[in-house]
């Protein structure tokens, strides 16, 4: 078992979800420091690296497809309009909205007749 005195884990401290993530980054730095490695204490040292995102709204999505997208929206109407194609609507008339992208819609519409009242 590892000396809590410099930082390390005690029986009190093994990682149950319910420690404070310092608690396991101070944990977690002493293992990596000491030079007395137990192996089997990393295989119950359990991280979360990542944290979902918070839920995009349809100006986040404008802003992002105006920063991402548009060049190649841009160059796409230009074939379209010099080759008298239609690629571009036909990309778009063939896209099909996700549940969520439906629900974000209707919100948004549903935001604008409130404020247009």
């Amino acid at each position: 078992m590892l000396n809590n005195d410099s930082g390390g884990i005690n029986s009190t401290d093994r990682i149950s979800g319910v420690e404070s993530l310092t608690s396991y980054t101070k944990s977690f730095r002493y293992l990596v420091s000491t030079a007395e490695i137990n192996p089997k204490a990393f295989r119950t040292l359990k991280l979360q690296l990542s944290a979902r995102p918070a839920p995009r709204t349809l100006e986040q999505k404008r802003q992002w497809v105006q920063e991402y997208i548009a060049p190649t929206l841009k160059m796409l109407k230009r074939v379209d309009d010099n080759t008298g194609e239609s690629v571009l609507d036909e990309i778009i008339e063939n896209a099909v909205l996700k549940p969520k992208q439906e629900s974000m819609l209707w919100d948004y519409l549903e935001q604008l007749q409130i404020q247009l009242t």
